[in-house]
Formats: C-alpha cells, structure tokens, sequence
C-alpha cells in the first residue's frame, strides 16, 4: 500500500508542478551526447503489483477502503508486506550493476603511483 500511496503523490506532484528545463534543449543535448541507461519504477510497481505486495488504489474511495482493510486484518496487512519485502529482495542490485554497465563506457583509469 505504502508504494500505491507513494505513486499517487508522485502523480499528483507531476500533475500539479511545471517542468523547467534550464536550457530549453537540455534534454537534446543530452541524448544526443551520452548513453543512455533508464529505470522505470513503473516494472517495480508492476511487480509489487503482481505479487500482491501493494494494492492500487484509484481515488480516494479506494484507498480508504483498503487502508481500513489493510488496518483491520493483521494477516492480511503481514502478508502484503512479506510479498513486498520478497519482491524488493530481488530487486535489490540496481545501482550495482548500473555502475557496471556505465563504467564500459569510461575511458580506463589512470595508474596512480
């Protein structure tokens, strides 16, 4: 629930904010020079989603409603957060193996004496 409850907030924050991009063509600029590597929390999403690690919600009546379930029954509330907990665990590596992946593109390091 709390990576639901997260996504909304994220949501509402891009729905009620301006972009500013400083300069304009920042983003041009930047595909065109450097590799590129995304991460989309959307497959994390996905995934919580799929193990019944979370439950979406899609206003307001929703998420009320599963946080009275999720408040009222102990099992159930436990078992969303050892599904989230397992999945995560999977998950977990990321950053590791980004760096990994940028590194080839790194001229090789210089000797230190």
């Amino acid at each position: 629930m709390g990576s639901t409850i997260a996504e909304s907030y994220i949501r509402l924050v891009f729905r009620t904010s301006r972009v500013l991009r400083d300069p304009p063509d920042i983003d041009a600029k930047l595909f065109a020079q450097h590799p590129q590597i995304f991460a989309m929390w959307h497959d994390s999403y996905q995934e919580l989603l799929r193990v019944k690690g979370c439950r979406q919600v899609s206003d307001s009546a929703s998420l009320a409603e599963a946080a009275l379930m999720l408040l009222g029954d102990d099992g159930a509330r436990m078992t969303m957060q050892a599904n989230a907990e397992a999945a995560i665990a999977t998950m977990s590596g990321a950053l590791d193996r980004t760096v990994l992946e940028l590194e080839r593109f790194l001229p090789p390091r210089e000797a230190t004496a």
